[in-house]
């Protein structure tokens, strides 16, 4: 393990908190680590927010290699949901389900499977696909896809920065009664 003085820090802000990230790698990787963080990717992102995520995920390459795992299952889990944007808006143009049909086969859990696409049956029907506003059939649908498809690993994430002596550490003010000093692996 290495010595207390070989580690690095950076600045970050934790879900809106003036944070420290701290470990024994260079700041590059510090900052690659944090800009692939859970709090930086959240699970049920947008279309444009997960396809801008998915880009940096690909293109972060000082990320510490035990960060690996977690790297390829955010990855599956954005490409289905970048999948399911897209399947959506055809399915809204054609006013037929069977392309979110089809990413359900390829992308659900096994035992998830019959679910969603009991789900995608019931819900995506032409009338409500052609209706004027989709915006609900969309979350509805959206909400039960993040159920079936790969889980967000934040687990795995917090797993690899403990392992990897990496630590986001935090003061918070509590209403004037002094810094109370929070070490957490995010």
């Amino acid at each position: 393990m290495p010595s207390p003085s070989a580690k690095k820090e950076i600045q970050v802000s934790l879900f809106g908190q003036p944070c420290a990230l701290t470990g024994p790698v260079s700041e590059t990787a510090l900052a690659a680590l944090h800009s692939i963080s859970p709090e930086q990717i959240p699970p049920d992102p947008d279309s444009k927010t997960a396809r801008t995520a998915l880009e940096r995920l690909k293109t972060s390459t000082d990320v510490p290699a035990g960060l690996d795992g977690y790297r390829a299952r955010l990855a599956i889990r954005l490409g289905a949901q970048i999948e399911f944007f897209d399947e959506f808006e055809k399915a809204r143009t054609s006013g037929r389900a069977d392309g979110l049909l089809s990413i359900a086969r390829k992308h659900a859990a096994a035992h998830k499977r019959a679910t969603i696409e009991s789900s995608i049956r019931t819900l995506a029907t032409s009338a409500k696909l052609k209706a004027k506003s989709v915006a609900p059939l969309r979350r509805e649908l959206y909400a039960a896809w993040n159920e079936a498809v790969e889980s967000h690993p934040e687990e795995e994430f917090h797993r690899a920065i403990r392992i990897s002596d990496i630590a986001y550490v935090c003061s918070f003010d509590e209403a004037g009664e002094g810094d109370a000093e929070v070490e957490s692996s995010e």
